[in-house]
C-alpha cells in the first residue's frame, strides 16, 4: 500500500526528533544519532516509488439534485441525505432550469448571462457569457454537444461557450418557451407562433396557434401538447403543426403537459388538474378522464412515478399532489409552509420539489413520508433537476422532460 504522507514531512518529521535528542546525548551517542538520521534518510528516499504524488487524488461526482434560488444561488443536495455538496453566487435569478450535458451544467440568468460548470471539479468551463437582457423564458435545452437558448432569438451554442447560431424570427420577437428537442428536432415557441427548426436553424415548419403559448411543449412521437393564455390545453400534429384538439378550462394553462399513458394532464389558474385522452383527432373534442379540484392556482407541472402508476403536482394551495394516474383518487397530499409552483422531479422512489417556505423537499412518492427538507434559505425560483451521474431527471417545466 502507498504512504500517505509525503516524504519531505516524513524527513522533517525525522529531522525534529534528531535534534531534540541531541541535548541529551554525549559525543558517542551524538555520532550514533546523526548514523541513525542518515539511515532514515536514505529508506525514505529508497520509499519514493511507494509513495503518492503531489496531485490531489481526484474529486468523487455524486449523485446531485440542483435548484436556483432568490439569492442568486445555484445550491446542489445530495440526493439521500440533503447535505449541501454546491453553492454558486450568479449574476441574477433563473427562473427557468439548468440543464446538464457532456458532464456539466449550464444555467442562464434572468440577466442574460450563461454559466457553464464541470460536474466533476465544480470549476467554471468558461468566463459567464453575456447574451441578452431580455429572456421570457430561462429553461435550457440539450444534445451532447450543443446547448439551445431561449432569450431575444433562439441562439445555439457549444459546449465550451462558443455561440454557434442565432434564429430571430421576422417580426423579431423573442422565444417565449424553452426548446424541446424531439427525434433531432427543434420545438420552440415565439408568442403565439410554434416553429420546427433542425439543428442548423432551418425552417422545417411554423404555426400560429392563435394564442400566446404559456408552458413548455411537450413533444411526443403522437404530437405536441402545450398551453396557452386562451384557457386551453392543445393538441397538434408533431409532422406540420396542424390543429388537433383544444381543451378548455376556465382559466390559463401555465402548468406544463405530463404526457403519459394515452393521456395529457396540466393544472390550470382555476384550481384544477385535468387529465385528458389525448386520442382525440382534428376537431374533436378530448374524453376528460378525471379533474382533480385544488384550493389555489396550479402552476407546477406535473411528473410521473411509473412503478406506483403516481402523478406528482403542486399547487399554491402550499400542498404536493398525489394521484393516481389511470383513477384520478387523491392518494395524499403531502403539506409544506408556502405555495409550491416548482415542478417535482422524480428519481427511484423519491420526489423533490420546493415550496416558498424556503424548504427543498424530499419524499417517498409511495407513502408520502418525508425523507428529508433542508433550508434553503430563500425560495426557489426555478425548478430541480438531478444529476444522476450515467443520467439526468427533469422536471415538466424544463424542454428535457422526460414524460
Amino acid at each position: 500500500m502507498a504512504f500517505l504522507i509525503r516524504p519531505k514531512v516524513l524527513y522533517l518529521a525525522t529531522f525534529i526528533i534528531f535534534v531534540s535528542q541531541l541535548q541529551y546525548c554525549n559525543m558517542f551517542k551524538k555520532k550514533i544519532a546523526f548514523l541513525y538520521f542518515l539511515a532514515a534518510v536514505l529508506i525514505f528516499t529508497a520509499c519514493n516509488k511507494d509513495i503518492s504524488p503531489d496531485e490531489p487524488f481526484p474529486d468523487e461526482r455524486k449523485r446531485t439534485v440542483f435548484i436556483t434560488t432568490t439569492s442568486n444561488r445555484l445550491y446542489g443536495y445530495n440526493v439521500d441525505n440533503g447535505a449541501r455538496t454546491w453553492e454558486k453566487t450568479l449574476s441574477g435569478n433563473v427562473p427557468g432550469t439548468p440543464v446538464i450535458t457532456n458532464d456539466a451544467l449550464y444555467l442562464l440568468t434572468d440577466v442574460g448571462t450563461l454559466y457553464g460548470w464541470d460536474l466533476k471539479t465544480q470549476e467554471l468551463k468558461f468566463e459567464p457569457i453575456f447574451l441578452s437582457s431580455f429572456s421570457t423564458n430561462n429553461s435550457l435545452a440539450a444534445t451532447n454537444d450543443a446547448i439551445f437558448i431561449p432569450a431575444d432569438s433562439l441562439y445555439r451554442y457549444d459546449v465550451n461557450g462558443n455561440k454557434v447560431w442565432g434564429y430571430r424570427t421576422n417580426t423579431g420577437g423573442p422565444a417565449t418557451s424553452p426548446a424541446t428537442i424531439h427525434n433531432g428536432l427543434l420545438y420552440v415557441a415565439f408568442s403565439d407562433v410554434i416553429r420546427c427548426l433542425d439543428f442548423d436553424k432551418k425552417l422545417i415548419w411554423s404555426r400560429n396557434v392563435g394564442s400566446l403559448v404559456s408552458t413548455t411543449i411537450k413533444a411526443t412521437d403522437d404530437g405536441l401538447f402545450f398551453g396557452t393564455t386562451d384557457n386551453n390545453m392543445n393538441a397538434i400534429e408533431i409532422a406540420d403543426g396542424a390543429p388537433r384538439w383544444k381543451y378548455t378550462t376556465l382559466s390559463t394553462v401555465r402548468s406544463s403537459p405530463l404526457v403519459y399513458g394515452g393521456m395529457s394532464i396540466s393544472g390550470s389558474d382555476d384550481n384544477t388538474i385535468n387529465c385528458v385522452d389525448m386520442i382525440a383527432g382534428p376537431g374533436q373534442s378530448p374524453q376528460l378522464r378525471w379533474t382533480i379540484a385544488t384550493a389555489e392556482r396550479v402552476v407546477s407541472s406535473p411528473a410521473i412515478h411509473v412503478e406506483s402508476n403516481t402523478v406528482l403536482v403542486g399547487c399554491n394551495d402550499f400542498n404536493l399532489y398525489a394521484i393516481d394516474h389511470v383513477s384520478g383518487e387523491l392518494k395524499y397530499k403531502y403539506p409544506t409552509g408556502s405555495l409550491i409552483t416548482s415542478s417535482p422531479v422524480v428519481l427511484e422512489n423519491k420526489a423533490y420539489f420546493a415550496s416558498f417556505d424556503k424548504y427543498m423537499y424530499c419524499i417517498d412518492v409511495v407513502s408520502g413520508d418525508l425523507i428529508w427538507k433542508t433550508n434553503m434559505n430563500y425560495s426557489a425560483n426555478g425548478s430541480p433537476i438531478i444529476d444522476n451521474v450515467n443520467s439526468e431527471r427533469y422536471c415538466g417545466a424544463s424542454g428535457m422532460s422526460l414524460y
